[in-house]
């Protein structure tokens, strides 16, 4: 897949600078760097909403944390 971003030349600076500080290749630290975008924003969206098994999220009730009501 090829991606063509338009960036200004302070953008275009910034990220050189910041690949060769990693002692990166540009195309490589870019391809890094949406990797953890990713990985992150994946992360976040689970950890935001709750689930409980068979129901919808909303009120807690009893039965969702004992299992002596039935």
């Amino acid at each position: 897949m090829t991606l063509t971003v338009e960036l200004t030349p302070e953008e275009e600076a910034l990220i050189s600078a910041e690949a060769e500080a990693e002692g990166l290749p540009v195309d490589l630290f870019v391809r890094d760097l949406l990797k953890k975008i990713v990985r992150h924003d994946l992360k976040a969206r689970s950890a935001a909403l709750p689930t409980w098994p068979g129901r919808v999220i909303g009120d807690l009730r009893r039965e969702d944390i004992y299992s002596d009501v039935g």
